[in-house]
């Protein structure tokens, strides 16, 4: 939803949950194909805000966080990202230039557990999706709607049919 906290203050999100089921099948340790299935609650959420400060400044954050995943024989476990940025417009708003950083306390970490009944698998990714952003906006031109201009000519006239002609 989108909340209105002050007029220069805005609140907005979403959260989301869902049941996953997955089956297959997968070899056993004595080589006959066996079915196998997992099953669990997956849930997620986001969260933005933005506030207009004074003199053309204005700053926005971001979070987001996903939860356990399931996957067939096993789990991904969760994942988070975040960012925080400021913006300054200039020119009556027809130029801004902003900063801004994502996950800048070290990235993201994720835990995944895979078993089997011939395997197990466990890995830790580290993803390094540290960064700094710098951007530069500026309108050139000037977008116009002109409204069509309409004939002065009025076609009222209308034939007549039959014996007129």
């Amino acid at each position: 939803g989108n909340f209105f906290l002050t007029p220069k203050w805005t609140l907005n999100g979403g959260f989301d949950i869902y049941y996953n089921y997955l089956d297959g099948i997968q070899m056993s340790a004595t080589g006959t194909n066996v079915k196998v299935s997992n099953s669990g609650i997956v849930w997620g959420g986001r969260m933005q805000t933005a506030l207009t400060l004074k003199k053309g400044w204005s700053m926005q954050a971001f979070g987001g966080y996903r939860g356990n995943n399931v996957q067939l024989q096993g789990t991904n476990r969760n994942s988070a990202m975040y960012s925080v940025g400021i913006r300054k417009d200039f020119n009556n708003k027809k130029g801004s230039f902003g900063l801004a950083t994502e996950n800048f306390f070290g990235g993201m970490y994720r835990k995944s557990v895979l078993e089997t009944p011939l395997l197990t698998q466990k890995s830790n990714d580290y993803m390094y999706n540290q960064n700094v952003k710098l951007t530069l906006s500026f309108k050139i031109g000037n977008m116009r709607l002109v409204e069509e201009k309409k004939s002065k000519v009025k076609n009222d006239d209308v034939k007549s049919g039959g014996d007129n002609n």
